[in-house]
């Protein structure tokens, strides 16, 4: 995953490349599921007019030697996220979605070792937008919040 090249990447060549449950969403979209560690939660492209538009790439992994990226690494890279909600129906009340739907990026990552879980790429977008389209996983809980959702 994280190899295709948003709104470049053809369904075409995307297919030929990739297994995956294909579906077409109501709004004419082309979705692909591929299974992630995470049964509930797969990864996931989709493509808008045959070209993709986003890609969500789960990190989660039972490899023990594995190097999450870290939140502070990708806001050094990518500088102060447009929006931080804190958050998520997948992973709890303890993570974070950081946004930049003007630069096509938004992760999510836990509060306190930083681990970067998720990350999601698209086509450039509001805010508004990006969270109508791509965040459903977000369920804002208070900064306080200390229970599980």
């Amino acid at each position: 995953m994280q190899k295709t090249k948003i709104g470049e990447t053809t369904v075409t060549y995307f297919a030929a490349q990739n297994t995956g449950v294909k579906k077409t969403t109501e709004n004419g979209n082309i979705k692909y599921s591929i299974p992630s560690v995470l049964s509930f939660r797969p990864n996931e492209v989709i493509f808008s007019k045959g070209v993709s538009s986003f890609e969500r790439t789960v990190l989660l992994t039972d490899d023990a030697s594995f190097k999450y990226p870290k939140a502070q690494a990708l806001m050094q890279s990518f500088g102060k996220p447009e929006r931080i909600i804190r958050g998520s129906k997948v992973y709890g009340y303890n993570v974070s979605n950081f946004i930049y739907p003007n630069t096509g990026l938004a992760f999510i990552a836990e509060e306190e070792s930083g681990n970067v879980f998720e990350v999601q790429t698209f086509v450039p977008l509001s805010l508004d937008q990006y969270i109508t389209s791509y965040g459903q996983d977000i369920q804002e809980v208070p900064a306080n919040a200390g229970g599980a959702l």
